[in-house]
């Protein structure tokens, strides 16, 4: 059933875009009884927030302070940034990408140390990562292939690897398979123009 035609043709609202940020919304207009302006607070809040996490990415990969600084202010004064804020509104990308660096931080420090807490962590930012945006999840799969090839380029550690795998992929397509199952099936069995 249609809900409304400009949205993804007409399909079932959150059917085709992950729930979490548009849930997130719900709740903060709760709490100020207006829609649009929780919808503004938690774009906005997002919008804050990614340099921070671009900082603590580059400081994480070996970058001085200064050079994450930089950074940080370039992400953020990137004219194509900019521009889909400001005109195209990223919503759920937006929300997205300060997980993506979490995640990115959690991974190469549970391949660095094998540490169980940061797999857990990385197995929880990638779940939300995938409930938030699912295009940026379908980066971030590749973003991480190409990290855990490299990382057996240079250890030969093939329980490290099978390790990092199931807890970045196979765990969070689990936790995550109550929207991404219905998902997959509806996408590769529709009719849709925007697909």
């Amino acid at each position: 059933p249609a809900w409304c035609s400009d949205w993804y043709g007409g399909t079932p609202f959150l059917h085709f875009y992950p729930p979490i940020s548009y849930l997130l919304t719900f709740f903060v207009a709760l709490l100020c009884s207006d829609p649009l302006l929780a919808y503004k607070i938690v774009d906005t809040f997002f919008y804050v927030v990614t340099p921070f996490s671009i900082y603590f990415l580059s400081y994480n990969l070996g970058f001085k302070k200064i050079q994450s600084l930089f950074a940080a202010i370039l992400f953020s004064l990137t004219p194509i940034l900019l521009e889909n804020y400001l005109y195209y509104d990223r919503f759920t990308t937006t929300i997205s990408v300060p997980f993506l660096c979490l995640f990115l931080i959690s991974i190469i420090k549970a391949l660095k140390s094998g540490k169980n807490d940061f797999f857990v962590a990385s197995s929880l930012l990638m779940t939300l990562v995938i409930l938030i945006h699912h295009l940026t999840a379908y980066c971030l799969a590749v973003i991480l292939l190409l990290l855990v090839f490299a990382h057996y380029l240079k250890t030969r550690d093939v329980r490290a690897i099978l390790k990092s795998l199931v807890f970045a992929v196979v765990i969070p397509f689990l936790l995550s398979s109550f929207w991404l199952i219905p998902f997959l099936k509806s996408s590769l069995s529709i009719n849709n123009p925007f697909y």
